[in-house]
């Protein structure tokens, strides 16, 4: 799980970095801050499963358990990071041109995420698991939404 948990926050970036490479100039300041802290999000939850993965191990870690600070520094990805990240790229998204469904979508991951964040921060994990429906089911079908919509932007041009 540890290494798919790091497999799976490296592709969000690129996902975000061409989010940003489509966006109108005049929402590309958007779309950085969201790559940015796309960046933050990948580059904390590696650290906290590399982490886990080498020293965890040998220090006869069993995994995340809350409360740790393990756990919470995966939860600032996941549930913040990840959140702020989707409300920029949510906005950085030309209205006029991405799907009306798409927008949605993100929004609506990073609305999940901040959720669960909320459960953490008032003791009730079990509201934690909204933040986990933001990260595990909306944001692969918000990904299947972008490719969907780059492949017909790219249909749309080469017509």
């Amino acid at each position: 799980m540890e290494l798919l948990t790091v497999a799976s926050a490296l592709p969000l970036v690129l996902l975000t970095t061409a989010v940003l490479l489509v966006v109108p100039v005049e929402r590309r300041a958007w779309g950085i801050l969201g790559l940015a802290f796309s960046v933050m999000f990948a580059g904390t939850t590696c650290g906290v499963h590399l982490v886990e993965l080498t020293a965890g191990r040998q220090l006869g870690s069993h995994g995340l358990v809350w409360p740790s600070a393990p756990y919470a520094v995966e939860l600032l990805a996941w549930d913040f990071f990840l959140c702020i990240s989707q409300i920029f790229v949510a906005v950085a998204l030309d209205p006029m041109r991405a799907p009306p469904l798409l927008r949605r979508l993100v929004v609506i991951t990073g609305a999940l995420c901040l959720i669960g964040l909320v459960g953490a921060a008032v003791g009730k994990m079990r509201l934690q698991m909204i933040g986990v429906l933001g990260s595990a089911v909306f944001l692969p079908a918000t990904a299947v939404g972008f490719a969907r919509w780059f492949r017909n932007e790219g249909h749309a041009r080469a017509a």
